[in-house]
This record gives C-alpha cells, sequence and structure tokens, in this order.
C-alpha cells in the first residue's frame, strides 16, 4: 500500500545513462554483422575439431540456446566464428529487440540491419530516445517486419507523419505504440486508426499536434484500448471520454495527467462503462470534484491506482466514497489536495489494508 502526500526529490532519469564500451562495442557489431547468405555449414566449419560444441550439436539446438541470450550477448557470440555469426544473429533470435541502452549510438544502418536480418520474425522492438532514426529508417523497419507487435519511438523526434503513415499502411498486427514526444499530426495519427485496429494500448503524451476531432476518430476506430496515455494534451475534452467510454468498455489504464480541459462530465461516464478500470491518473486535472470520485467508488471496484495530485476540489466526502468502494487501491496520490484531512488518510488506512 502506497499513499504519496508530498512531492519526492528528482532522481536520476534513465535518459542520462553514460553507454559503456559494451555498448558502443554492441553497437558497431549491429551495424557490421552482414554475412554472406550463401555460406555453407561445411565451409564454416572444414577445420573445427570434431569435439566442439559444433560438430556435437545440430545447427538447430545451437540457434535455440542462442534464443535465451540478449542481444548484447549474441554480438558477443557472433565474433567467435563466421559459423556461430550466422547462427547468433538468425532472425529467429531476434524477435524482442530493446535498444535503448544504446540510443546515442544507434544510427539509420543499425535499423536496416536489425530489419533485414530479423525481418517476420521481429515481433518487439524499442527504440526510445533513439533520436537519430529518421523516416528513412522506420520505412524500411515497416516494409521488412510486418508482424511486428509492440512498437517504442518514444521521443524519437526526427520522425514526421512520414513514419506513422508508413506504420498504419504496414504494421496490422500492431497491439502496443508508444509515441510520447513525438511529432506526430492528425494525419499521422488517423492512418494509424485505420491500419491499426488491434491497438490495445497506446502512449500519446506530449504529442501536441493532435486535435480533439481527430482524437475524437481514433477511440471511435481503434474500440479495443486497454491502455491508453495521454499526459499534457489540452484538446482531450469531455466529448473525448464519452467517446472512450462508449467505445472502449474494457479499458484497464487511463492516464491523463495534465489535461486540464476534462471534468466530472467526462470521468463519470468512464466510470459507468468502463469498470474494468484499474489505473486512473488526472494529476492537475483541477476541475474534477467529488462526484467523480463517489462515480468510480461507485462503479470501479478493481482500482488500484489513483493519482489525484493538484486537484483541489477534492474533499474528505469524495475519498470516503472511493476508498469505501475500492478496497483494492494500493496506491492515492494525494499531493496538494488541500481540502482532505486526517479523516481519509484513516479511511484509507482502515478501507485498503492490501
Amino acid at each position: 500500500m502506497k499513499l504519496t502526500l508530498r512531492r519526492n526529490k528528482k532522481g536520476a532519469s534513465k535518459d542520462n545513462k553514460i553507454i559503456d564500451s559494451n555498448q558502443t562495442e554492441t553497437t558497431c557489431m549491429l551495424k557490421n554483422s552482414d554475412i554472406d547468405s550463401n555460406l555453407t555449414d561445411e565451409k564454416s566449419t572444414d577445420n573445427i575439431e570434431p569435439n566442439l560444441i559444433n560438430k556435437k550439436l545440430p545447427k538447430e539446438l545451437i540457434i535455440r540456446i542462442f534464443s535465451y541470450l540478449d542481444i548484447v550477448s549474441l554480438c558477443r557470440c557472433a565474433q567467435v566464428s563466421k559459423y556461430w555469426n550466422l547462427l547468433a544473429l538468425d532472425g529467429s533470435n531476434l524477435q524482442y529487440v530493446d535498444l535503448f541502452d544504446f540510443q546515442r549510438d544507434i544510427s539509420e544502418n543499425v535499423i536496416e540491419s536489425i530489419a533485414v536480418r530479423c525481418s517476420d520474425f521481429l515481433k518487439t522492438i524499442r527504440l526510445e530516445n533513439c533520436r537519430s532514426i529518421t523516416d528513412d529508417s522506420i520505412k524500411i523497419l515497416c516494409l521488412k517486419c510486418n508482424n511486428i507487435e509492440l512498437l517504442n519511438l518514444k521521443q524519437c523526434l526526427k520522425l514526421t507523419d512520414i513514419s506513422f503513415i508508413n506504420i498504419g499502411e504496414h504494421l496490422k498486427n500492431l497491439t502496443s505504440l508508444n509515441l510520447e514526444s513525438c511529432n506526430i499530426s492528425d494525419d499521422g495519427l488517423s492512418s494509424i486508426a485505420k491500419g491499426c485496429s488491434n491497438l490495445e494500448a497506446i502512449e500519446l503524451s506530449w504529442c501536441l499536434n493532435l486535435t480533439s476531432e481527430e482524437l475524437n476518430n481514433f477511440v471511435k476506430i481503434c474500440v479495443n484500448l486497454k491502455h491508453i496515455s495521454l499526459k499534457g494534451l489540452v484538446n482531450v475534452r469531455n466529448k473525448f471520454l464519452n467517446n472512450l467510454a462508449e467505445h472502449s468498455p474494457n479499458l484497464i489504464s487511463l492516464i491523463l495527467n495534465n489535461c486540464v480541459n476534462i471534468s466530472d462530465d467526462g470521468i463519470v461516464p468512464i466510470a459507468n462503462n468502463c469498470q474494468m478500470l484499474r489505473q486512473l491518473c488526472v494529476a492537475n486535472c483541477k476541475n474534477l470534484s467529488d462526484v467523480s470520485l463517489i462515480a468510480l467508488g461507485k462503479n470501479c471496484h478493481d482500482l488500484c491506482i489513483f493519482e489525484s495530485a493538484g486537484c483541489s476540489n477534492l474533499s474528505d466526502n469524495g475519498f470516503a466514497a472511493l476508498v469505501k468502494g475500492c478496497s483494492n487501491l494500493i496506491r492515492l496520490d494525494l499531493e496538494e489536495c488541500n481540502r482532505i484531512t486526517d479523516t481519509t488518510i484513516q479511511n484509507f488506512a482502515k478501507n485498503c489494508s492490501s
């Protein structure tokens, strides 16, 4: 059980990691990993002693062993021999690629090499903060790797709607997409909505070029949404929340921090129609009142995370209804909720003992 009453000191960001020599080495290997596709098993093992692993195990089993390694270890194995390079960097071993730790070194050549090697095997790729990649890289990725299900492009600031249109046209199996702080506009979001209708999770926080109209159209088309994050979007209004409540009844997580134009008229329909909701974050949504808390307590009994920092209109009465109906709460953020007293803390401790 966690209760937040005041702001924590800012800690070191993951973005500030220093890339060590191993990461740079791995990136270099990714860049230069192309091997002649005509290389045969016999050619690469002619001079290998019979007692070595290459002779003892079939290549299918070696590939299976390699599949348990992370990308750094795979690249190290690829340096052992041409034969191991071929097996370690086989596309079937690169279904899940996370390049966050190499963000400063990732270039277009790396993404293109991954796309060619992985092809249809690639299911998940995280390119968070890889700020050097451009629309050309994403186009190749989309063309070569049609089976991607999770794509993280958070803070890839050089991308334009050209990339997002390619995503909509080619990644039909996409279920999770992170575009936080990307320069996406209505054209890009419209293409994603039409082409990726199976989306279950989308992160659009701080995508400030999106209009209210296109956001409304998006939730009408993508009706399988379970997780949506929209921090800082002033164009998120009550009409959007009403449409979201109507078309996404299985919603589990809704992040609306700093969406300053929403009110009870938007949250109450969410509470009434999305009763599977487990996480709701409305920090600095100052137009909310106890009416929203009462509706949540009445309908959303699975709610376990509620963040309301800066919501100065919320009072003891509203939180009493919330904690009474939501006994599974494990996190309650009350920072700058100036109208609450010890009564709210006592009710929380009493009703939410987990």
